[in-house]
């Protein structure tokens, strides 16, 4: 288990909202017809379990357990074109 101080450096794949705030974003953008809390969570542990996402908790500077950032596996493959 790894964890950062202060805020991590911001990188493409890299979310570190709360899941309370991706839930409530979801939902917003499809007219309240997202996903509960519960369902999130499970997708979460899911993607996890697949290794599609890896799931990293921070610590407070001052002590203490912090948010956790979400960091998605999945590489962006390199297409090369002839010529």
């Amino acid at each position: 288990m790894s964890a950062w101080f202060g805020s991590p450096p911001k990188f493409v794949g890299v979310a570190q909202a709360k899941i309370g705030t991706l839930v409530k974003a979801i939902n917003e953008k499809l007219n309240g017809y997202g996903v509960s809390r519960s369902t999130f969570e499970r997708m979460l542990r899911k993607a996890k379990e697949l290794g599609i996402l890896s799931i990293e908790n921070t610590a407070k500077a001052k002590g203490g357990k912090g948010h956790n950032v979400y960091i998605f596996n999945i590489s962006v493959p390199c297409i090369l074109l002839p010529g």
